[in-house]
């Protein structure tokens, strides 16, 4: 997936740069998305639509501090796993998935 996302970004710095917060976060964000589905497969797929949408956005992906880069990333997806629940009309397992989640974290 990641040469797919580099192809999106132009100047080498850019490409750096993504390349190390998307291989120091991909796996933690890919638990996240799992935790709040449900689902192996619907946690991929809302991270691969995540990732999409933060490169959409790149322009405010670099503008973020790089420490706050990943809670943009996390809130990014949420938000996705929220609209493709909603979709499959199974939002009420997003909000089990965020306690569960947040118990873990506790």
């Amino acid at each position: 997936m990641l040469p797919l996302l580099l192809s999106a970004l132009e100047r080498p710095e850019e490409k750096r740069i993504f390349t190390l917060f998307f291989q120091t976060h991909e796996q933690g964000l890919l638990r996240y998305a799992r935790s709040l589905t449900g689902s192996p497969v619907l946690g991929e797929e809302v991270c691969q639509e995540a990732w999409m949408k933060c490169l959409q956005h790149a322009e405010t992906f670099f503008a973020i501090p790089p420490d706050r880069r990943l809670g943009w990333m996390v809130v990014i997806v949420k938000h996705t796993a929220y609209s493709l629940l909603e979709k499959e009309g199974r939002a009420s397992a997003l909000l089990k998935g965020i306690a569960d989640y947040a118990a873990t974290r506790s």
